[in-house]
């Protein structure tokens, strides 16, 4: 084989490898569409979905202290808001700080949850995609789909693992399971401010097109 094939060869070998990195790179720093328009959305306009965000779950709040049946039902944009505007400025500790604008997309029976991920230059958005339902009243099952960064697939090992010692280190009960071949965890509900002599049950998660319905009922204890 003549030098000047080898050169040829050697040529095409290096450029497909600077194509795979490229393609690589810009399946990582991908940008999901919801999550553009989402992070897009005027500072005004998320305010006002972050007052809506808190009276909703305030005045939900006050009424699962009294008995009745109560619900509450919150819209993609209302919690978009929340994520926007009162998370930033008074739960700040609460992501680790190469997560930051986080948003969700609410769709029949699956929130994808899109996070911009920052580690040294690269800058991209991871995203998971779960199901949030009810195994039985007040025990509440969390399945995992997909973890991406980009449109690139992730393994989801090891955030169930973080998961887990998170769980372990705030004493927070979880069992987990498997369903159809995603990991589901079971969180069961403490009670709410059991004090008051009223016991809550959440009898129905469900995500919904654009929004999360949840709905229960509140009883005297030992009632």
């Amino acid at each position: 084989m003549r030098l000047a094939t080898l050169v040829r060869i050697g040529v095409v070998l290096v450029l497909l490898i600077v194509l795979l990195i490229f393609a690589t790179y810009r399946a990582a720093v991908h940008e999901p569409e919801f999550y553009r328009a989402e992070t897009a959305v005027p500072a005004a306009e998320q305010k006002v979905a972050n007052d809506e965000f808190l009276a909703q779950t305030t005045a939900v709040a006050s009424v699962v202290e009294q008995p009745g049946a109560w619900s509450l039902r919150l819209t993609q944009e209302q919690i978009n808001g929340f994520l926007a505007v009162d998370l930033p400025q008074n739960h700040g500790n609460v992501l680790p700080p190469f997560l930051k604008e986080p948003r969700v997309q609410l769709q029949a029976h699956e929130a994808t949850i899109a996070c911009r991920l920052q580690e040294g230059a690269l800058s991209s958005v991871a995203t998971l995609a779960i199901d949030v339902t009810l195994a039985e009243p007040n025990v509440i099952a969390v399945r995992f789909k997909r973890l991406r960064a980009g449109i690139i697939p992730m393994p989801l090992e090891k955030l169930l693992e973080q998961l887990r010692n998170l769980a372990e280190q705030n004493q927070v009960p979880i069992r987990w399971t498997r369903e159809d071949g995603d990991t589901v965890a079971l969180v069961t509900l403490p009670p709410l401010k059991p004090q008051q002599g009223v016991q809550q049950r959440v009898q129905q998660i469900e995500i919904r097109e654009g929004e999360v319905f949840i709905a229960g009922s509140s009883s005297p204890m030992g009632g």
